[in-house]
């Protein structure tokens, strides 16, 4: 069963507040942005894990150059910052999933050179966090990465390195039901159960995207069924309400 956390930007909303609503909502995972890995970052990180001390805490780090993931450092940097990290929290590393240090990856769509790239990037962020000791969900794949005519090509290497080193996936899913709430229909229409059924219609949804915009995750899973891999460990670090860009809106955030 699955169990949907919060998106928490520590820079915007308050520790008290989002501590309280993180336990409040029964989430098993949650993520938090924060600005660094320096030491106030991980004595804030410390001070969340010991708040939620029944849920895992995802760490995403922002960073300005986000998306232009080839001007990112090398993984012998992230490396020490793991390390460092794992030596100041202690026991408390067991709850920790780092995110991908790039949010959604620019890929150049179906760019097999791009993603060939990509993939010996990830596979050394791999490699470098089980050197570590601590878990990484590598992509933080925005919507349409990775290509769905490259996942289980071009990408395999990447997935056969996740596996063998027990390492997890980050994705960001938008499928929201009913019919791109947001997108498609006010995403009002999400808020109360009698709006959201009666807005639904009998019939084929509207295969807009051509089925990526949620199909993702299960290809991925397949792959790793054929492949004989054990069930991959997927996060979806963004997903649904975190898509509202008209900030009048900000009160579905809250509901």
């Amino acid at each position: 069963m699955v169990k949907f956390g919060y998106n928490w930007d520590t820079g915007s909303i308050g520790f008290d507040f989002a501590v309280k609503a993180m336990n409040d909502s029964g989430g098993d995972t949650h993520l938090m942005m924060v600005g660094g890995l320096g030491e106030g970052d991980l004595i804030t990180i410390r001070r969340v894990l010991e708040a939620v001390p029944k849920a895992k805490i995802i760490v995403r780090v922002y960073d300005r150059r986000e998306g232009n993931w080839r001007d990112y450092p090398n993984a012998s940097y992230y490396e020490q910052q793991w390390v460092t990290a794992r030596q100041k929290l202690g026991g408390l590393i067991s709850r920790v999933v780092f995110d991908d240090p790039v949010n959604e990856p620019s890929l150049g769509h179906d760019s097999v050179d791009t993603a060939k790239a990509y993939v010996t990037r990830s596979i050394a962020l791999v490699q470098a966090a089980t050197r570590a000791g601590v878990k990484l969900a590598v992509g933080a794949f925005s919507v349409g990465t990775p290509h769905e005519s490259l996942i289980t090509s071009v990408y395999a290497p990447l997935w056969k390195a996740v596996h063998d080193n027990k390492q997890a996936i980050s994705l960001h899913l938008y499928g929201t039901i009913p019919f791109e709430a947001g997108e498609l229909v006010s995403i009002e229409a999400a808020l109360d159960p009698v709006v959201a059924r009666n807005t639904m219609k009998l019939g084929r949804w509207p295969i807009n995207h051509q089925g990526w915009l949620i199909g993702r995750s299960f290809r991925i899973i397949e792959h790793f069924r054929v492949s004989g891999f054990s069930t991959p460990e997927i996060y979806v670090t963004e997903a649904v309400f975190d898509n509202i860009l008209n900030q009048t809106n900000s009160h579905i955030k809250e509901q």
